[in-house]
């Protein structure tokens, strides 16, 4: 799967919820479809929406690059 884009919410403006260190996270299966699969649309076998109520602020970007590999 890919990484498609997430939304952190300690970036954005401050609401009534105060979800600050959280994320939500989206992925799909890298082909023309994206994962959709039309015999069954509610199937994550190939697209994944994960929400991270924490947020480990000890892993580094290096940790996280050296597991994240899209192009293989």
């Amino acid at each position: 799967l890919r990484l498609l884009g997430q939304i952190n919410f300690a970036d954005l403006p401050m609401n009534s919820y105060q979800l600050e260190a959280r994320l939500l996270q989206f992925w799909a299966m890298d082909n023309d479809l994206y994962g959709l699969d039309f015999e069954n649309m509610i199937s994550q076998a190939e697209s994944r929406v994960i929400y991270y109520s924490s947020i480990d602020k000890t892993v580094s970007e290096s940790q996280i690059l050296n597991k994240y590999h899209p192009e293989g």
